[in-house]
């Protein structure tokens, strides 16, 4: 008998046409078609308030238990006065999730909140092809220089995707310095070199000194420029 029982798999294998003798999944899932990502529904929140040491973890924690994800943020300490700007992203596209978690940030202590939804229509996602440049400012910090600057890149049809702007103490008894730094956008038909070239009587006016810089990973820009009121 035990010699039979040796033998049968071998007369199992030979007399069973070879695609019967590959081993099968234990489990074998049905073929479907591939299912579609949920739709995402991007929100803007915006929050200020004092500043103190846990407030960002306090802010995400309510993000989280919302059911949101922050995907993109811009946080700032001005003057002891805590700031943030969030880009979050929720999976189930309804008007409460804007309004649950604004009325979960707004219990945190002296906090003010907004928030928006960004508006997916046609205009934002048909804009125009951009050349990414990077700005500097540098100069005496005097008044005007961010609207003389900012206007300036508005009259030749120039979007700022990001912009930062701070002094730094050069020297004792010495005014401050006055720095700008920023993202901008260019349309593809401006000239780089007229741009540059016109630059130079703004510089004049304004006493400072500014360079334009190639870019070729532009930062990713928070949201797109069209909003809707979430409430």
């Amino acid at each position: 008998m035990m010699r039979m029982a040796r033998a049968l798999p071998e007369l199992w294998r030979y007399n069973l046409p070879a695609s019967m003798c590959r081993r099968a999944p234990l489990c074998k899932m049905p073929l479907t078609q591939e299912e579609p990502l949920p739709e995402v529904q991007q929100l803007v929140v915006t929050a200020s308030g004092p500043d103190r040491p846990g407030i960002v973890a306090r802010l995400s924690k309510r993000v989280l238990d919302c059911g949101g994800n922050v995907e993109v943020s811009r946080m700032a300490r001005l003057a002891g006065e805590f700031s943030i700007l969030m880009l979050v992203t929720f999976d189930i596209t309804t008007a409460r999730k804007a309004e649950q978690l604004r009325n979960s940030l707004l219990q945190i202590e002296g906090l003010q909140v907004n928030t928006r939804w960004t508006a997916n229509d046609s205009l934002s996602k048909a804009r125009p092809q951009h050349k990414f440049r990077k700005i500097l400012l540098r100069g005496v910090d005097n008044p005007g220089l961010v609207y003389n600057l900012t206007e300036y890149l508005s009259s030749h049809g120039i979007n700022i995707e990001s912009l930062e702007t701070y002094t730094q103490e050069v020297s004792p008894g010495s005014p401050p310095l006055f720095m700008m730094e920023g993202v901008i956008a260019m349309p593809v038909g401006l000239s780089t070199a007229t741009f540059i070239h016109n630059l130079d009587t703004l510089q004049a006016t304004l006493g400072a000194e500014i360079s334009i810089t190639e870019l070729l990973n532009p930062v990713r820009k928070l949201a797109p420029s069209s909003l809707e009121e979430s409430s």
